[in-house]
């Protein structure tokens, strides 16, 4: 453990205003849901294809249902975020409008915001993002209906 807390500590370096280290031989995702009470947001590594021990690390999908926090999940090969551009996965629920509401630091940073809607009526998506941009974001907001789909570059 102390050579992944040294780890760490090289990568956020000087990065982070502080840094704090907790670790424990536990289930991950049970440690982590308690960890998260006393956190605003979650930055969690994607899961390897190769793991699939739920003692190796946490799922993240397992996290966002349990957590009750906004979560970034960042890719293997990520040095650094631009958050210049966020996607935002939206569905019509309490909890997503609780996110958007957790997620205003960042999303306040953006210039560009996607909001991806799946199986929800895209109007009531429009009215609370222009209600909470009002609270002081000032990005570009382009929604998408149900059915879009990423086009890959042919």
């Amino acid at each position: 453990m102390s050579e992944l807390e040294a780890q760490f500590r090289t990568a956020v370096g000087k990065r982070a205003k502080s840094v704090e280290w907790r670790s424990v031989q536990a289930m991950p995702v049970p440690y982590v849901v308690h960890q998260a009470r006393a956190a605003d947001i979650l930055v969690v590594g994607a899961r390897s294809e190769a793991i699939v021990d739920p003692c190796a690390a946490a799922d993240p999908s397992a996290l966002l249902i349990k957590a009750g926090r906004p979560i970034i999940v960042v890719p293997p090969a990520v040095e650094w975020f631009d958050f210049r551009s966020v996607l935002v996965a939206w569905k019509d629920v309490r909890e997503a409008h609780r996110a958007i509401l957790d997620a205003l630091p960042i999303l306040a940073t953006a210039k560009d915001i996607t909001v991806a809607e799946i199986r929800a009526p895209i109007a009531p998506m429009r009215c609370y993002m222009l209600r909470t941009w009002r609270r002081g974001c000032l990005a570009t907001v382009s929604l998408r209906a149900p059915w879009f789909r990423s086009q890959q570059p042919g």
